[in-house]
């Protein structure tokens, strides 16, 4: 599952990578709101999935029977984009239900859970970074945890010794960077954008953008 609440972190583009990785990987949009999976990968036909309940609260009855058909299915791997309003909701499942007692049901389920939590600096530092510790805090270390950093907003000195900091004191470990492309002038970004909107994976990019996209493809350490 990629998780964060701030919305623009990147949750997206971190599935879209992963999907164009591993394609055998069952691909679902848990964004009620934007959708935006299922708008960038269109061509590999990833599937709506709702958690939530007319009150916008996650349903403990639809996780729960969502993990049963996990379980039950012929494929190993699934991806879940949250979008940013359920994974506002996650932290709060975990404390109403238990981490513990949802650990048990994964492992009788034979289901290995990790959380990506997508995190990134400049200005969406204090919030992506508040919702990780949020999301450890309601986890108590019953579900794996892993951090990817996005380097589109790049730490500063001060957003790295405080990231390393907090890592040491929480025992984070495997947490690693992504990012499209490391040129962030605009015709370039608009570049990425535009593969992006389109759905349609690297078809039609030109030689130069396919390049970027396979380099950052290949150095994604999921």
């Amino acid at each position: 599952m990629i998780a964060q609440s701030k919305g623009g972190s990147g949750k997206s583009c971190l599935a879209w990578l992963y999907a164009q990785k591993h394609p055998d990987t069952i691909i679902l949009d848990l964004d009620d709101g934007t959708r935006t999976s299922i708008k960038q990968l269109a061509y590999l036909s990833p599937k709506p999935v709702s958690f939530q309940n007319s009150a916008n609260i996650i349903d403990r009855g639809k996780a729960s029977d969502f993990f049963e058909y996990v379980a039950a299915h012929e494929k190993e791997t699934f991806l879940c984009d949250l979008g940013a309003s359920l994974s506002e909701q996650l932290p709060y499942y975990f404390l109403d239900n238990g981490a513990g007692s949802i650990r048990q049901g994964l492992d009788a389920l034979g289901i290995g859970l990790e959380i990506v939590c997508v995190v990134g600096g400049q200005n969406i530092f204090s919030a992506t970074m508040g919702y990780l510790q949020q999301l450890l805090g309601a986890c108590e270390g019953q579900i794996d945890i892993r951090v990817a950093i996005n380097d589109h907003f790049s730490f500063n000195a001060q957003q790295e010794k405080e990231f390393e900091s907090f890592a040491k004191l929480f025992g984070l470990q495997g947490s690693f960077h992504f990012d499209l492309s490391r040129d962030k002038n605009q015709a370039a970004q608009q570049k990425v954008s535009n593969v992006l909107r389109m759905g349609v994976g690297l078809e039609g990019a030109s030689v130069f953008t396919k390049i970027i996209f396979e380099a950052a493809i290949k150095n994604l350490p999921l």
